[in-house]
């Protein structure tokens, strides 16, 4: 039985778990199903990240964002020493065709792949042959057609997750699910546990400002970035 704690010092250099994390770690080792919802920047990839090390064979990672893809890539290859690799439209074929057989040799722990590529019948086929352990669906409300950022492609994820069910586990994170999108992604990865963890974010907070037209914003906002000390994000 692989000692989690240990893993997590001497694989990963952190000292403990954040709230939620072991659980959720603990969970997926003991067979359970998972939908995690956490708020962003909580370790939310350190999750699965820990599970793949700790369960051996393949971790699918299903992600629609292909600059999260990269950065997880270097913080695993570099950071972590974790073996993985991505296969998605971003790459020509032959980087696509290199990642396949780096995974068919037994090479890769994690592969990230784009949820277009389940929509490819040759991928999916090769995808179901595969050792995998844990399959993630990273931004899992873009399954729910109620979700923020709902995309048709991660529709095929249901049928994908339940073809392999007999051998991996499943792990759905997102940080953006209200009830109801949560119970739709449950019934479409049913059965599936929830762990919800509070959304609230201390270093955050919300004030409005009454202005009287753009002229009034703009002193405002002068008036404001003279009192501010630190750095600053304007989003307009």
């Amino acid at each position: 039985m692989t000692d989690i704690d240990q893993l997590l010092h001497d694989r990963f250099g952190f000292e403990g778990f954040r709230e939620g994390q072991r659980e959720a770690i603990d969970a997926l080792l003991n067979g359970e199903d998972l939908l995690c919802i956490q708020p962003t920047g909580h370790g939310k990839s350190l999750i699965y990240q820990v599970v793949a090390v700790a369960m051996g064979g393949l971790t699918v990672v299903i992600s629609p964002l292909l600059a999260l893809m990269r950065d997880q890539l270097d913080h695993l290859t570099r950071r972590f020493g974790i073996p993985a690799g991505t296969i998605n439209s971003d790459q020509d074929e032959a980087e696509n065709r290199g990642t396949v057989d780096a995974v068919n040799r037994g090479e890769l722990s994690i592969l990230f792949l784009a949820p277009e590529q389940l929509d490819r019948v040759e991928r999916m086929q090769w995808l179901q042959g595969l050792d995998i352990r844990l399959l993630v669906i990273d931004e899992a409300h873009c399954i729910s057609t109620w979700g923020h950022d709902f995309r048709p492609s991660y529709r095929e994820i249901g049928r994908f997750a339940r073809s392999i069910r007999d051998r991996a586990r499943v792990l759905g994170l997102t940080a953006t699910a209200d009830d109801r999108t949560a119970a739709d992604i449950g019934e479409q990865l049913a059965p599936i546990s929830i762990q919800r963890r509070s959304m609230d974010r201390p270093n955050l907070s919300l004030s409005v400002l009454q202005a009287n037209g753009m002229a009034h914003k703009l002193s405002l906002l002068d008036g404001w970035l003279q009192q501010e000390t630190g750095t600053a994000l304007l989003y307009c």
